[in-house]
């Protein structure tokens, strides 16, 4: 069985001061950021001093304090939502914002419980573990991080490979661009990075992704 794609969710983080009690739809649609059936139709967990958190048909928002976080519920979003997270950056132009975080989380069903143990078996070699763990090792959680990144964008790439909680023989691939550059005006080179280089990193995950599992089964 080929491995397949189950669900991919992108996202964009960004840190930095916000008033979560702004975030609610009816400014999404003053600002015309949602259109008017959108934001009536959110629904609305919370919006407080400390928390804003709602969905849209498409997508969904939580702001802190510190933390504004859009998450797609499809991949075919991934445009929108860049977009999106544009369109609050400009309006919110004097935000002191620090770092920007461009993720892809993906799960695969990768065909069975052998190709299942073959990834674990791959990334997380159970000879190493059998001395001490005899019985049944088995891998939970991965996390590989590079502090330098090649394409010369300011911060660090982590991915995380876990078994998936949703597809019984799944895997779960998490990979996060952190950029985080100097200073606190930040804002417009965040703005500059999402036009410029969300897309292909969005790519460059996938490709990542599928390239290890595919690996692991030969």
């Amino acid at each position: 069985m080929a491995i397949r794609l189950e669900e991919d969710h992108p996202s964009i983080v960004v840190l930095g001061g916000f008033d979560p009690r702004r975030f609610h739809p009816q400014w999404f649609r003053a600002e015309k950021l949602l259109g008017e059936v959108e934001a009536e139709q959110a629904e609305i967990r919370f919006v407080t001093e400390q928390i804003s958190d709602w969905s849209a048909e498409w997508f969904d928002l939580q702001v802190t304090q510190n933390r504004l976080l859009v998450v797609s519920k499809v991949e075919s979003r991934a445009e929108s939502l860049r977009d999106l997270v544009i369109g609050i950056l400009q309006l919110l132009d004097q935000t002191v914002t620090l770092a920007l975080g461009l993720n892809r989380s993906m799960h695969f069903d990768v065909g069975g419980e052998q190709s299942w143990n073959r990834v674990g078996d791959t990334l997380a070699p159970k000879a190493l573990w059998q001395p001490h763990l005899p019985k049944r090792p088995g891998l939970r959680t991965l996390q590989i991080e590079e502090t330098t990144r090649a394409d010369g964008l300011p911060g660090r790439i982590v991915v995380s490979v876990q078994p998936s909680l949703k597809y019984t023989h799944g895997v779960y691939f998490d990979v996060n661009h952190e950029i985080r550059p100097q200073g606190e005006r930040s804002t417009p080179f965040f703005l500059e990075v999402l036009r410029d280089h969300w897309e292909r990193l969005l790519v460059e995950a996938k490709k990542m992704a599928e390239d290890l599992l595919e690996r692991a089964q030969r």
